[in-house]
């Protein structure tokens, strides 16, 4: 038997993924499907509570705030991470990416590690209202044919490719 584990959505928002992400994950991605994460924190938490959760993060400080979340502490290696550890520790499957991570103007690198990913499954990037996050988010719709819709929520914003 599977204990049930209470969402707190008061942990939500600010640096974590906000309420309206978790909304669109719950409502769009079926409960126990893998995501993905690149970032990890706070929302990493919550989501665990109804998904098996695989969160890439550079920062030991990020890593272990759940025992319900697969951490892989990554380093970051020419303002990305690692990708020696990548390759030996990411999923074989996921159903959802969300692009949260790393730092600031580090995670357009991403740009660059395409092929480490599946992008044949829904992608969330997150703090889309910057304009580095928002371009990446126009090119790997471009690259794999995917629509683009933003959502708004207090003070930023996130971009669902689909």
């Amino acid at each position: 038997m599977g204990m049930t584990l209470e969402v707190d959505l008061t942990k939500l928002g600010d640096w974590a993924i906000s309420a309206e992400m978790f909304e669109w994950i719950t409502t769009n991605i079926p409960h126990n499907s893998i995501i993905l994460e690149l970032g990890s924190g706070f929302g990493s938490v919550e989501l665990s509570k109804l998904y098996k959760v695989y969160s890439i993060e550079h920062d030991l400080e990020w890593i272990g705030l759940s025992d319900q979340v697969n951490y892989i502490h990554a380093p970051l290696v020419d303002n990305w991470y690692d990708e020696s550890v990548l390759l030996k520790e990411l999923p074989q499957k996921y159903d959802l990416l969300i692009v949260d991570g790393p730092i600031q103007e580090k995670r357009v690198n991403l740009l660059n590690h395409l092929d480490l990913f599946n992008f044949n499954i829904p992608i969330i990037i997150d703090d889309t209202n910057r304009d580095l996050d928002y371009e990446m988010s126009m090119v790997i719709s471009e690259k794999y044919n995917k629509e683009m819709v933003m959502f708004n929520s207090d003070n930023k914003s996130f971009t669902v490719l689909r």
